[in-house]
């Protein structure tokens, strides 16, 4: 798997500064810098609907009970899924980037997400995730096994 989140490299280089910053604050979001940095990467006008939630949630610094269902009891440590493949264009303050993600247990998803540059703080505005149905479902990858010299 390319990128493990949070990933040390994504498989994509992006060109741009705002891009760099784009993806380094997705990073710093999904845990690079350590836990507790999620919401302050979260634009204030975001809802969050997705499969982790009991219903619409507005974003974490908007007022309101955010109610989430338990993530699933074999599921990795990670922030969110890897990225498997990503692009991303540079439009000044705002930078566009879309991924192919594996969810774990489940099926690979295009990931699409719009960030915005908040006085050089880059926050993410959108994102927006839709099923690939004929991808296969993504299952844990055997640990390598050590093997002896003798």
């Amino acid at each position: 798997m390319p990128c493990a989140n949070p990933c040390h490299e994504v498989p994509y280089k992006p060109i741009s500064a705002s891009e760099q910053a784009a993806l380094a604050a997705w990073q710093d979001q999904e845990g690079a810098n350590g836990p507790g940095h999620h919401d302050m990467h979260i634009g204030d006008n975001v809802v969050v609907i997705s499969s982790t939630t009991t219903t619409p949630r507005a974003s974490a610094t908007a007022p309101g009970p955010t109610p989430v269902n338990p993530a699933a009891a074999n599921r990795p440590p990670v922030g969110a899924a890897p990225a498997l493949w990503v692009r991303t264009w540079d439009f000044g303050d705002a930078v566009v980037a879309i991924m192919i993600q594996p969810t774990y247990g489940g099926k690979a998803y295009w990931s699409s997400r719009i960030f915005g540059n908040h006085n050089g703080f880059w926050k993410m505005e959108e994102s927006y995730h839709t099923t690939i149905q004929a991808s296969p479902r993504m299952t844990a990858l055997p640990a390598p096994v050590e093997r002896s010299s003798r």
